[in-house]
């Protein structure tokens, strides 16, 4: 059994898209002969709003050992901009923009002034404990824990793999380009290149990312999926549906995406069936982002008997609504390729049908195609007549006509995907 050690912000109990990711290789690595050693950072607190996700963590160290892999989980503590905002909320702007400027500044010359320094040390001192490891995954973001693998490739000899959860400064979002990040962006861009030389690998989430990392640095990447866990998903899909017809938009809304063009519609069709068949729509984790919330609440103003907003809530809460809902939304953030929302997975794994409005036209509607969920109209006029003959049809004999690929969902079970990323380390 050969040991890998894994450096990651993010693993549960936090329950973040990024922590799932970490946790299937922690389950699944074993069994192709690989022991995972997982560094990641205390979570003691339920993550429900964003400040839940600075907030300090109980003081100590938090070790767990199974069969199956290891954990050390370093207590987390504020820094002084992540103080200012507990206490202060959105008093006193330009200091933590400042200080959010210095530290982004600062962090690519030295580990020691981010807040998750300690994960530096002790990782340091773990490798020089445990000289037998030759191979470590870091995965991002935070994209400053790659230096990490760059000062510790030159202090160890180690190969490691740069896995890009999303993209760095190759990214398409321009807002991660504009005000003053433009002052830290051409820094940030030099530091990756120089971080990433040191790598033996790299991985990302989608084919279009690969492709952007290729060009960029010069070397081969490889696509590791998100995916989803069958065993979960396998108790939640025998679930009895709501009385109420409902369609779910699960976790986050990002502002490029076009979630008007989506309601619009639906709100038609709660009108017309409203003696016939009740229509709601659910968002469980909306609430995490109140601008985003705001925009939903005004587009449904008058339908407030018609839908539900909530905080980000346990994984097992949300599969369980999945789980009962009739038709999944899901919808392209804007003009972006490549961005496939780690809820995708969720939907498909629960062999659910899913609304993609407006389309991407590129790898969520091709995942949606072959795995036979898709219902993908091109107009908010198509969007009413697809919706509006799926429901008259419920109304006859109370289903959905989908016929799912079974064999296409099963490839991004995370299990399977694991497996992609054996391959990643077997190559090493």
């Amino acid at each position: 059994m050969e040991k890998v050690l894994i450096i990651s912000y993010y693993f549960p109990p936090a329950n973040m898209p990024a922590s799932f990711r970490v946790l299937s290789w922690a389950q699944y690595l074993k069994s192709s002969g690989y022991y995972p050693i997982i560094i990641t950072r205390r979570w003691d607190n339920d993550i429900k709003t964003p400040g839940d996700l600075i907030r300090k963590s109980v003081n100590t160290m938090r070790h767990e050992k199974s069969d199956d892999y290891e954990v050390y989980a370093l207590p987390h503590q504020e820094s002084l901009r992540d103080k200012i905002y507990l206490q202060m909320g959105k008093k006193l702007i330009l200091v933590r923009k400042l200080l959010t400027f210095y530290n982004a500044f600062l962090e690519n010359f030295s580990s020691s002034i981010v807040p998750y320094k300690n994960l530096y040390r002790f990782a340091k001192a773990f490798l020089a404990d445990n000289r037998d490891i030759k191979k470590l995954i870091i995965t991002g973001n935070p994209f400053p824990l790659f230096r990490l693998g760059y000062l510790f490739h030159q202090e160890f000899n180690i190969h490691w793999i740069a896995d890009y959860r999303d993209e760095w400064s190759t990214t398409d979002w321009d807002y991660l380009k504009s005000g003053w990040r433009r002052f830290t962006y051409e820094l940030e861009k030099k530091s990756e290149k120089k971080w990433i030389k040191t790598s033996s690998a790299i991985t990302t989430v989608t084919p279009y990312f690969v492709q952007k990392l290729h060009r960029f640095h010069q070397k081969p990447a490889s696509v590791v999926y998100n995916g989803f866990f069958e065993k979960e998903c396998a108790s939640y899909r025998k679930l009895n549906s709501y009385s109420q017809f409902t369609f779910t938009f699960a976790g986050t809304l990002y502002h490029l995406q076009e979630i008007e063009s989506t309601l619009r519609p639906i709100t038609l069709l709660i009108k017309e069936y409203e003696k016939r068949l009740p229509i709601r729509i659910l968002f469980p984790g909306l609430g995490f982002d109140k601008v985003q919330e705001n925009r939903v609440t005004q587009t449904l103003a008058g339908f407030e008997n018609n839908y539900k907003i909530t905080p980000r809530i346990p994984k097992n809460e949300l599969l369980s609504i999945l789980g009962q809902s009739h038709i999944m939304l899901l919808l392209s953030a804007g003009n972006l390729k490549g961005n496939i929302q780690a809820k995708l997975f969720d939907y498909i794994g629960l062999h659910k049908p899913v609304l993609l409005y407006p389309s991407d036209h590129d790898i969520l509607e091709q995942i949606l195609i072959e795995t036979r969920l898709g219902i993908i109209p091109t107009s908010e006029k198509e969007t009413y007549s697809m919706l509006k003959k799926i429901i008259d049809k419920y109304l006859t004999d109370s289903l959905i006509d989908i016929h799912p690929n079974i064999e296409s969902i099963n490839k991004f079970s995370r299990e399977e995907q694991a497996k992609a990323m054996v391959k990643v380390l077997d190559n090493l």
